[in-house]
Formats: C-alpha cells, sequence, structure tokens
C-alpha cells in the first residue's frame, strides 16, 4: 500500500498502526489509523501495491468517517487475529474500547460482534477529564493481545487516566455483546 493522507482507496493507507497475520486464510490485516478502518489484504499472491480484498470499520473503500457505532471505528491501533475462532481483536482508540470481529469471512462494512471498554457500540468516552477508571471501561486502548490458552484479552491504554493494562474473559463461546471484565 501507499501511504496517502488525502485519498482513501482500496490501495491506500493513512497511518498504519497495527497489523495482524491470519495464515490459514492467508490473509493480513492491517490497521489505517488516519482513515478509521482495517484493511484486509489476500496475501497469497500480494504484489505491491495490491488492493485490499475488503475493509472493516466503513461501508466501503473511499469512505473514513468517525464513528462508535457497531461497524464504526475512530482511528484502530492494535490488532490481534484469534485463529483458533476467526476473530479479530481491533484496539479502537479515539472509541476507548476494543470491538471483536468474527472474520471467517469478511464483507465491507461488516458489524463487529462484541465490544469490550464501553457499555455498548455506540457509547464512547473521549475527554481525559471524565475517562472512567472501572474495572470494565477503556481509556485509549492502544494494544491487545490474546491468550487463547487461557481465553484472556490483555489491553493496554494511554492518556489520563488510563495508563493501565486491563484483562478481559474472552472465550471463543462467549456470545454476549459486551465482554466482561476479569482484572484491571
Amino acid at each position: 500500500t501507499t501511504n496517502q493522507f488525502s485519498s482513501v482507496g482500496a490501495s491506500t493507507t493513512a497511518g498504519v498502526m497495527g497489523i495482524a497475520l491470519d495464515n490459514t486464510h492467508n490473509r493480513l490485516f492491517v490497521g489505517d489509523y488516519g482513515k478509521n478502518r482495517v484493511l484486509v489484504f489476500d496475501v497469497s499472491s500480494i504484489t505491491n501495491g495490491a488492493a485490499a480484498i475488503s475493509v472493516l470499520g466503513q461501508v466501503d473503500f473511499t469512505t473514513s468517517t468517525t464513528t462508535a457505532t457497531q461497524g464504526g471505528l475512530n482511528s484502530p491501533r492494535g490488532l490481534k487475529y484469534d485463529n483458533g475462532s476467526n476473530r479479530l481483536f481491533v484496539a479502537d482508540y479515539n472509541n476507548s474500547r476494543v470491538v471483536v470481529y468474527n472474520v471467517a469471512t469478511t464483507t465491507n462494512g461488516e458489524k463487529a460482534i462484541n465490544v469490550l471498554g464501553q457499555s455498548n457500540f455506540t457509547t464512547w468516552i473521549n475527554s481525559q477529564a471524565s475517562y472512567p477508571t472501572t474495572q470494565s471501561s477503556l481509556a485509549r486502548a492502544m494494544y491487545v493481545q490474546y491468550d487463547s490458552d487461557n481465553e484472556l484479552l490483555y489491553t493496554g491504554q494511554t492518556s489520563g487516566a488510563g495508563n493501565r493494562i486491563s484483562i478481559f474473559n474472552a472465550g471463543p463461546d462467549t456470545t454476549a455483546p459486551t465482554l466482561t471484565a476479569a482484572t484491571t
């Protein structure tokens, strides 16, 4: 891809802040921080300048709006792929949350299946003065790491009250839209 802040397309990015690889399905997930999306590339035959095959966080390749919805993102950073359950964890930095996608297959604008750090998909806190410090809240989530053996998701946060690591129960059989916090 080409780093271009002014144009939005299937082969341009504006600030890559996270990548995750799915070796089983030959896909590379690329967090495009500046365009509020995650691009999905087929790496089985990738070439220089190749176009993404789908996009998460936006309805299409030419949109880059910021939104706190089940299908939207606002400055994604860290990514982690869970190959056992075909899930992608996305640290959605400016929405102070982690969203979880079922990526067994991907379609443009696909909706997330879970949210961590906020009470629902449309709630977000983006003010340093009001970042919550509860066990189940997140503030500016930047990094994610999944422990499949213990079914735990670790999240690293920055800014204000969010300088901490939080741990969430995130087993593959969890179907609730909001996952529960294990500890902070």
